[in-house]
């Protein structure tokens, strides 16, 4: 079954490839608009080269400075909608009060930040990490509340007569239980933030995959153009993966 199901995952990206090959070889789309798929990749030692005017620095600076924007970012978010999630969810009272303002404020669409964002933190690294922080903190408050509060009080009852307290009650009981909760946040989480990263590079920034893409917008390097959206997906792809991994793992302990 499983094989069945990665063959044809290979297939639909096998077809998606060629019909982007063909499209544009054959002229029903413009090449202004899509370039071949080989053009495509036969523009990445091109942009390897840290002397490339459209993308200076290279392909693998220009990474290195958004993978070091989400992971910041991805961090922050993560600890700190964890540590307000349990609150949130383990404290009734404390929930009754502030949830119903995080939900309006998760309400209010993320474009909105951008402005205040890059007034306050100038075109650098920081309105990056803040940005990314904001969109990311609210999926992952949200998915922790929700698994703190749905562990099942019979777990908690036996955890009890068992003669467990205080701080083992959560690390040994209510975070293994909210546990998928939790995951399903961080990817959630991830995907905002990596959003937000990009989505900041691309109004205004100095460098970054973002700001890389603008770049060769720009300056009508469309084979770059692409092969630049193509390392973005790659890198989403890559994160999931890794999630999807540690997640497997702390489900089945879980």
């Amino acid at each position: 079954m499983e094989i069945k199901v990665r063959l044809s995952q290979v297939g639909v990206v096998a077809a998606f490839i060629l019909l982007w090959q063909l499209l544009p070889t054959y002229n029903i789309v413009n090449r202004y608009i899509l370039v071949p798929f080989t053009q495509v990749i036969a523009s990445y030692p091109e942009l390897m080269n840290p002397a490339n005017p459209v993308v200076p620095g290279g392909l693998l600076f220009q990474l290195q400075a958004t993978l070091f924007e989400v992971a910041v970012a991805f961090g922050l978010s993560a600890t700190i909608g964890v540590v307000v999630g349990f609150l949130l969810g383990h404290y009734r009272l404390v929930g009754s009060i502030y949830e119903p303002l995080l939900y309006l404020f998760y309400a209010v669409p993320g474009a909105v930040l951008y402005p205040p964002i890059f007034l306050l933190f100038g075109v650098g690294v920081q309105s990056k990490i803040a940005i990314a922080l904001i969109l990311g903190l609210f999926p992952m408050i949200i998915n922790t509340a929700t698994g703190v509060r749905n562990v099942k009080h019979s777990y908690i009852k036996l955890a009890n007569s068992l003669g467990v307290k205080g701080s083992q009650m959560m690390t040994k009981v209510v975070i293994p239980a909210a546990a998928p909760y939790i995951m399903s946040g961080l990817r959630l989480s991830l995907s905002f933030v990596l959003v937000g990263v990009i989505f900041g590079e691309l109004i205004a920034s100095t460098q970054g995959l973002g700001w890389a893409i603008e770049s060769a917008s720009n300056t009508f390097h469309i084979d770059m153009m692409y092969a630049l959206i193509l390392v973005v997906v790659l890198v989403a792809l890559l994160l999931l993966l890794i999630l999807t991994a540690v997640e497997r793992r702390l489900i089945r302990y879980a």
